[in-house]
């Protein structure tokens, strides 16, 4: 199995992604400092600022075995980044 892994994050209360990005800070801000909203597959969403050496670690941090329990062992992953 591949997991297939969007560098966007669906906004979604009850989605605990998402309300871990909210309270850590994490997301591209828009001209107002608020989290930036945008359209993509699942609906509205935003995306984590790589800019941000804790945004890249808070990311990095969602591949820990602890948290991202696909499968034992070998866990494959595609990331998909859209350019255009």
């Amino acid at each position: 199995m591949v997991t297939i892994v969007d560098p966007h994050i669906k906004h979604d209360s009850g989605y605990q992604v998402h309300q871990d990005a909210l309270a850590r800070e994490v997301y591209v801000k828009d001209d107002n400092g608020k989290p930036f909203e945008g359209w993509c597959w699942p609906g509205t969403s935003s995306w984590v600022d790589f800019t941000c050496p804790e945004a890249r670690q808070w990311w990095a941090d969602r591949f820990a075995l602890d948290k991202y329990k696909v499968c034992r062992g070998f866990s494959p992953v595609a990331v998909l980044l859209r350019r255009g």
